[in-house]
């Protein structure tokens, strides 16, 4: 009964969409009241939010850093992180919901748009997962929120998903670690405030390499806009990190 409820109250409110966009996805919002809200809501902000604006965001290469915590605020950037940091319902998503997220933002058909707003979605489980309790007080309920953004920066020019043989390197020098080398492929890094950053700390191959939260402003980081095909808002971003000294406590774990 609240699976067929659920059903009719999502196909109520696609009376907006346009006759050409397929309606099958009723079905999954049908799973359960949770899969139906949660269509709902991230509906109601691709059509009010996003919708309206994606054509200037594409065509101006970017788009408006405080879009982060407007998702927020609308219910969609929050879902499926700890509720002790900020999280927001469901708080356990399964895979459906995550599917009704990427199905409903698909519709915009600029696929750079969710690459680069929902980067704490690769950022922010190396913290959690890694992080002392302190860096995940310091990091986490900002970046859930929105306040503050964090990319992911593995990737290098010619290494790929190489991981193992990263060149990226930070050396202990008294309280602080020196950091040399160039990631590239980041998204949304042209607003980050933070980067989760790889770094080779020992020998050869994944045992060797640690996780830093580098923070923007340290002297010696830059960033370059990449064009991208297709992507055209996605802010792709190289970052280049000449003798960053990070502060030891940065380093994951800690």
């Amino acid at each position: 009964m609240a699976a067929s409820s659920a059903i009719k109250a999502s196909t109520d409110s696609d009376a907006n969409r346009d006759a050409w966009f397929w309606d099958w996805d009723a079905d999954v919002a049908g799973v359960s009241p949770s899969h139906a809200e949660l269509q709902r809501t991230v509906r109601k902000f691709v059509d009010e939010d996003l919708a309206p604006n994606i054509g200037d965001w594409e065509e101006q290469g970017g788009f408006p850093k405080d879009l982060h915590q407007r998702a927020y605020a609308a219910g969609v950037y929050g879902f499926g992180w700890p509720l002790e940091y900020g999280g927001t319902p469901p708080a356990d998503p399964d895979i459906w919901h995550k599917f009704i997220l990427n199905d409903e933002l698909a519709i915009l058909c600029a696929g750079g748009l969710p690459a680069s707003l929902f980067t704490h979605g690769i950022s922010l489980p190396p913290i959690l997962a890694l992080g002392s309790p302190e860096q995940k007080d310091r990091y986490a309920p900002d970046i859930i929120a929105g306040r503050k953004t964090a990319s992911l920066a593995i990737t290098e020019p010619g290494g790929g998903s190489d991981v193992a043989n990263m060149h990226t390197t930070a050396v202990r020098d008294g309280d602080e670690y020196v950091l040399d080398g160039v990631k590239t492929f980041i998204s949304g890094g042209m607003n980050a405030d933070y980067f989760t950053v790889a770094a080779r700390t020992g020998g050869k191959g994944l045992a060797g390499i640690s996780l830093f939260m580098v923070h923007m402003e340290l002297p010696g980081v830059t960033t370059t806009r990449l064009k991208t095909q297709g992507w055209l808002c996605s802010t792709t971003t190289t970052v280049a990190f000449n003798a960053v000294r990070v502060p030891a406590r940065n380093l994951l774990g800690a």
